[in-house]
């Protein structure tokens, strides 16, 4: 005969489940000839307040089919005793171990320092777990003193402050790769210096977009020379930006450095052939504002219509006026007929009655009520419900 159990937890996967079913095979391996057919089942004391609302602690036994089930009650003290000499043991058991295989941070979090750390600097776990799910496997093996503080140590050096940290690993959690080292990240900053970006710039290009650290440098270089000279429809008429200028496009619009050049060149064609700027006027819209390289084509095309036909703008005015594109129809339409119903509708400075694009595209309901003088903005509201 020999001594059978079957210990169910709540938890079977837990680091404890070794722990606890070596310690109970030792507790009731000298109870003597039980029959093999005898299955007892185990309920830590809180597992059975949680699910049963057990008062004590308590030991069932499920016993199967088999006469002549002997039971040697003296060599078993109770349960609560026994509950208790275990929760003492597991005071003294080490922390818990790491997961052998999972896909989920929340997994190793209490298990990880790293983590963390990580965690407190203001890492967005819950986001990396969307946007790099793969990068578990390699975070869960750093170690903090050799992979992690060397690289925050470099950031802090370039003036980054450490509140900054969380977005910048957020956003780019590659930079914490094994195979990625100080030095890599030392040869992007050390070129962008070389093409006299200060020390302000490349701090903050770092933190609005810190996935120009994972760039090579020759790559880098390529990109940099795709915006000194950017192509156009016509062959011989690129647009050409001096190296100051280059730097301004890119200090403001970082993003740039990662999107694709052909999409690039199609964003410049459209405004090119289809909104009818110039070279010159495309290049002042570039400079201005970079980022309207990256928005969607349908929604420019769209508030050109608006701004041109409906609103008697010209490409002179949009040109200077950059930021009539960093927003959208919905917002812009129904003012502007707000202003036209009220036969305020005056774009022209030399006008009577001009009113600022900036006052009327850039701006809250309430702000755009006040600035433009147009009452109170419930009348306002009012008119939209008419739209």
């Amino acid at each position: 005969m020999y001594f059978c159990s079957k210990w169910l937890l709540y938890n079977p996967n837990s680091w404890c489940q070794k722990y606890y079913t070596s310690f109970l095979h030792k507790k009731f391996v000298a109870i003597g000839n039980i029959s093999p057919l005898v299955q007892v089942t185990l309920y830590h004391s809180e597992a059975c307040r949680r699910k049963h609302g057990f008062k004590n602690a308590t030991m069932r036994y499920f016993t199967g089919t088999t006469s002549n089930f002997l039971l040697d009650r003296e060599k078993i003290k109770s349960f609560v005793e026994f509950d208790k000499k275990l929760s003492q043991e597991m005071e003294n058991y080490d922390p818990p171990l790491t997961p052998l295989n999972s896909r989920n941070f929340a997994d190793f979090v209490n298990s990880s320092e790293l983590l963390q750390t990580l965690v407190m600097f203001g890492v967005n776990l819950s986001m990396l777990q969307h946007s790099h799910p793969a990068s578990i496997q390699f975070l869960v093996k750093l170690d903090m003193e050799r992979d992690l503080l060397p690289k925050l140590n470099f950031l802090k050096s370039l003036g980054i402050v450490a509140k900054e940290f969380g977005t910048i690993l957020t956003k780019n959690i590659l930079i914490l790769n094994p195979t990625k080292v100080v030095d890599d990240l030392k040869n992007v900053v050390s070129y962008l210096k070389s093409k006299q970006f200060s020390s302000e710039q490349i701090a903050s290009v770092l933190v609005r977009y810190p996935q120009i650290l994972n760039f090579e440098v020759p790559m880098l270089d390529a990109v940099l020379g795709f915006y000194q000279r950017v192509p156009t429809n016509y062959e011989n008429r690129p647009i050409h930006y001096r190296g100051d200028e280059v730097r301004t496009i890119i200090t403001k619009c970082p993003q740039l450095t990662g999107a694709s050049t052909e999409a690039i060149f199609l964003q410049i064609k459209m405004l090119e052939i289809s909104c009818g700027f110039n070279i010159s006027q495309i290049r002042q819209l570039i400079l201005s504002r970079p980022k309207v390289l990256l928005a969607e084509q349908k929604s420019i095309e769209m508030l050109y219509k608006l701004y041109i036909k409906e609103m008697l703008l010209t490409h002179d005015q949009l040109a200077k006026n950059a930021f009539v594109f960093d927003t959208r129809l919905k917002v812009v339409e129904p003012r502007h007929f707000y202003l036209k119903s009220m036969k305020r509708n005056i774009y022209q400075e030399n006008q009577p009655g001009y009113l600022p694009l900036y006052d009327i595209i850039c701006s809250t309901d309430q702000e755009f009520c006040e600035k433009c003088q147009l009452g109170p903005n419930s009348d306002y509201e009012k008119f939209l419900k008419t739209q």
